[in-house]
């Protein structure tokens, strides 16, 4: 039957999603295999990108359909300083900072969930370009789980008025979650 079916290729998705360690140092290429623990890919869609010390991603990659969650510990920073393309999407979780520097493609959406113990700043993004967020919607809310929220910023870098080519949601009690910083340089 049909819902026999479904179910086995939603099975198969799932026994495929890897969780991939970067390893390649402060800065480097998405795509080379050899900066991932395992060293057998490189994450995609579906899959979960650890980050466990500052990084920064030089080279353009791309997500196929799905998502791709990024994760990056507490007090890091990873810098996205490359285009993302490609059918999926991104879900940022973790304690630490990210950051989108260039205009990006994808076409799912983008997603942003703070976890923390609610007495820090947790999992904050800050964008250097109008078209960051990709073709989609951007959402930012919280881990149900510690209460706490997600942060956006907007750098003072980009010296122009600007919208942000996409719909953000900011879900939620402004005091913990949901909150938009615009800085001056």
């Amino acid at each position: 039957s049909l819902l026999l079916v479904a179910a086995v290729v939603l099975a198969n998705a799932v026994a495929f999603a890897e969780t991939y360690t970067w390893n390649g140092g402060e800065s480097g290429s998405w795509t080379t295999e050899a900066n991932w623990s395992p060293s057998t890919g490189c994450p995609g869609a579906g899959d979960v990108a650890v980050f466990e010390s500052d990084a920064e991603i030089t080279s353009d990659f791309a997500i196929g359909e799905g998502t791709l969650s990024i994760t990056n510990a507490a007090s890091t920073t990873l810098k996205l300083n490359c285009s993302i393309s490609g059918a999926g999407g991104v879900r940022k979780g973790g304690g630490g900072a990210l950051h989108l520097y260039k205009e990006n493609t994808f076409l799912g959406k983008f997603e942003s969930f703070g976890i923390g113990d609610g007495s820090t700043v947790s999992s904050p993004v800050t964008i250097f370009h109008p078209g960051a967020f990709g073709a989609q919607a951007a959402e930012f809310d919280q881990d149900t789980s510690s209460g706490h929220g997600s942060w956006l910023y907007v750098d003072g870098s980009i010296n122009k008025d600007f919208t942000i080519s996409v719909p953000v949601k900011l879900s939620g009690d402004q005091k913990q979650k949901g909150n938009l910083f615009l800085r001056n340089g």
